[in-house]
């Protein structure tokens, strides 16, 4: 039930929000290593489907 929860919350927040918790968990979970470059705004963009607009806001 509180998978059920966090996944609504999670659903209700802003869409740059959640692109940017998604690229804190990346870090964290050393898929995007340290010092590394973050993926470019294009990349970003097909990854998550939104604007550009979206990806410079997270």
């Amino acid at each position: 039930m509180q998978d059920f929860a966090a996944a609504r919350i999670y659903r209700e927040l802003p869409v740059y929000i959640q692109i940017t918790e998604a690229l804190r968990h990346d870090i964290i979970k050393g898929e995007l290593p340290p010092h590394s470059r973050l993926p470019s705004e294009l990349e970003l963009m097909k990854k998550f489907g939104v604007a550009r607009a979206t990806i410079r806001r997270a």
